[in-house]
Formats: structure tokens, sequence, C-alpha cells
């Protein structure tokens, strides 16, 4: 098994367990040992809308092709991991060393299946949900009455309508992942699982062409600063809508560390 850790920053952990970084920040200050995003066959460019996919591709392109296909792959953050339960760590120079001994006892003793994927347990969206009625009311009340209790919901309140009526327009199969986004009420988050790599080459192959091409069409000049990573956003849901869809899923932790 071998997990990439997306990360701009620089975190100790990483250099003590068998984890792999993968930099996002500036190339002149990547860590030794780590990989940088921007090498080889690369979409670094887009980091501002991909998010941390971009990381993804880089060792999609460049580093899958040499693996076995059975090899199990993980991808998670700098201040999000893999574990065998759920932890929000506040202070990180306290309990560094239980962290990265934990995510050491999760890769050496999680006994994983070739033929599953594995992401994180999904937060229900609910509560977030209502809890917007008091900052954007209308919006809000206008979405839960048309698609309720929903992703779609979540997104569309959060980053608009825009780009998800683009998607059901323009996108491939893009009137289902709408429907899906309409129908489910609980995401696995963080662009986080562990694949085999036969199965990621698949989901790579089909977002990147689908997601590529929509960002040539998304007109950025509508969007902030913030709402310019809608691909970021909706990758996260993809993933949920394409991994549950096509295979068995099992749910792993996540540890949260609060810098």
């Amino acid at each position: 098994m071998k997990i990439y850790v997306v990360s701009h920053v620089e975190v100790e952990w990483v250099n003590k367990t068998s984890s792999i970084g993968v930099w996002v920040g500036q190339k002149e200050k990547t860590p030794d040992g780590w990989l940088y995003h921007g090498d080889g066959e690369n979409i670094a460019s887009l980091n501002n809308k991909f998010c941390e996919m971009t990381a993804q591709y880089f060792v999609w392109k460049n580093v899958l092709p040499s693996l076995p296909e059975d090899e199990m792959i993980g991808f998670c953050h700098y201040r999000r991991t893999f574990t065998s339960r759920n932890i929000k760590i506040n202070k990180l120079k306290k309990l560094n060393d239980f962290f990265y001994k934990d995510q050491e006892s999760f890769y050496e003793n999680r006994s994983l299946s070739p033929n599953k994927v594995y992401m994180v347990r999904p937060e229900k969206v609910g509560l977030r949900i209502l809890m917007n009625i008091f900052y954007r009311p209308t919006v809000t009340l206008k979405n839960i009455f048309f698609n309720g209790i929903s992703l779609y919901t979540m997104y569309a309140i959060n980053h608009g309508e825009e780009v998800l009526e683009l998607i059901q327009q323009e996108m491939e199969t893009g009137v289902e992942f709408i429907e899906y986004l309409k129908s489910v009420s609980e995401l696995s988050c963080y662009n986080m699982y562990i694949v085999p790599r036969k199965i990621l080459d698949n989901y790579f192959e089909r977002f990147f062409k689908i997601f590529l091409e929509l960002n040539h069409i998304i007109d950025y000049s509508t969007l902030d600063k913030y709402q310019t990573r809608a691909i970021g956003f909706l990758a996260e849901r993809y993933a949920d809508f394409y991994f549950k869809k096509n295979y068995s899923v099992q749910y792993v932790g996540c540890n949260f560390m609060d810098f």
C-alpha cells in the first residue's frame, strides 16, 4: 500500500511514516524526498481550480504506470489522514508522536481487499444545511423545498447553482450525477480514498476527461477567488458518486489536525 500526502506545508509526521509527500507549494520549497506536482506530465497550473486533484493527476500520470495493478493507492492531506478511528487533534506539536504512530499502525495492520474501495466515513450534511437558514434564508429554504436535504442543496447554498446547471447541460452522464446529488444527504469528503491501482486508473481516466473539458466551459470571471475552486469542490462529490455507484465501498476513519 502506498499513501500519498498532498500538502503545501511541510509536516514532520510525513517523513516519519511510510507515507509519500506530494508538494503543491512553490517548487523551490519542495521538501527533501517529496514529489512535486509540477514535474513530469502535470496540470499544476490548474491548482487554484482543481485543488489537491493536481497532485493526484501527477501521481496518476507519472507514478502509477510503474506499479502493479493490485497495488493499493491512497490519497490524504497534511492535516487529514486515514485511521481506524475518528480523532480531532488540536495541539499538533504535543500529539505529533501519537499521530504518526497511529498512521504507521493503520498502514501496517490494515488488511485491505484489492476488490474494494476505501473512503472516509461519510458526514451527514443536514445540520450544515439547516444552519444556513440563519445566514442565507431565501436560497436555503428555496433549495430545501426543491431539492430536499441533499448534497445538491449543500453545494448550491455554498457555491451557487450555475456550475451544477452547466454540468447537467454539458457533461456526459451529467443528469445522472446531478440526480445522485439530489438523492443523498451524506458525503465521504476530502478526495480521500484508498483504491486498487487498476480501479484508480479507470476513475482518473473518467474524472479528468470530464472535468478538464468542463474547466474550459466554466466562466471563471463570474466567480470570486474562493469559488474558483469549483472543480476541487465538485471532485469530492464526483468521487462519492463514481465509487459508490460502481464498486463495493468500505469506510475508514479520518484524523483531523487543527493547526
